[in-house]
Order: structure tokens, then C-alpha cells, then sequence
């Protein structure tokens, strides 16, 4: 396989996963009206801005984050070993 097929395909997942999430955004809303909660992570290096609408899903994000900020540093070190 050629980086270039990978790169095309890779490029087309993503365009395709951000649309998904706007579809399912879109059809949340649609469906519930008002009372749509979400929220969300921005991960800047290891550190996360976390924002959402309420108590619930911030502290949900709290934990997502930092498990991916773990998995960020446990990745550093193993990239460092290894290479």
C-alpha cells in the first residue's frame, strides 16, 4: 500500500467522523428540542480545556481527560524506550 492510498483514506475517515457527529448533533436536537446537554475536550499537548453545559457532563469530560492525558505521557515514555 502506498502512503498516499493510506493518507486519502485516513483523510476520508476523518471528514466522514466529523460528519457523523454534526448528523447526530443535529438529530439530537431535532428529536429532544431543549435539554440537550454536551460538552467537550480540547487537548492541547497533555493539557485539556475542558467546557460543557452542566455539573454531569464536565465532570464525565474530567475523567475522559485524564485518562487521555495518561495514555499521552505512558505513550511519551514507551516512544522513548523504544525509539
Amino acid at each position: 500500500m502506498g502512503q498516499n492510498l493510506l493518507f486519502d483514506i485516513g483523510f476520508t475517515l476523518m471528514i466522514l467522523g466529523t460528519l457523523l457527529v454534526f448528523a447526530v448533533g443535529v438529530l439530537l436536537v431535532l428529536r429532544q428540542g431543549k435539554g440537550v446537554r454536551g460538552g467537550g475536550i480540547i487537548m492541547i499537548g497533555p493539557f485539556p480545556l475542558i467546557f460543557g453545559s452542566d455539573a454531569k457532563t464536565v465532570k464525565a469530560l474530567v475523567i475522559i481527560a485524564t485518562a487521555l492525558m495518561a495514555l499521552f505521557l505512558v505513550m511519551n515514555v514507551l516512544l522513548a524506550y523504544v525509539g
